[in-house]
């Protein structure tokens, strides 16, 4: 990670799960398992890493995550025009589908 400001307009970037790794002495692979809640990782490790990765400004990536499962759990909408009445009512039907409340 370098100390280069970023340009003006683009905000800053906390550190990668790389640089928490490298200063935690973990492999990347731990970083995960603490974020993931996996068991296999010890709670002396785990209270370093998530205390180093919280003083480097580190958040998991949801888009990362979401790559790596290949899913996004996102579904969209494709409709003609959105001025059109029945979209409104055709959008709240498919939320209510989607929460398993219609």
């Amino acid at each position: 990670m370098t100390d280069t400001p970023p340009p003006p307009g683009v905000a800053p970037r906390g550190a990668g799960i790389r640089e928490v790794a490298r200063r935690a002495g973990v492999s990347i692979a731990t970083v995960s398992r603490v974020f993931n809640d996996a068991q296999s990782v010890s709670q002396d490790t785990r209270e370093r890493v998530a205390s180093l990765a919280s003083s480097l400004g580190y958040q998991p990536s949801p888009l990362g995550r979401n790559l790596v499962r290949g899913r996004s759990d996102l579904i969209g909408l494709i409709v003609p025009d959105v001025s059109f009445r029945c979209t409104a009512s055709c959008w709240a039907a498919s939320r209510r589908c989607w929460a398993g409340t219609a």
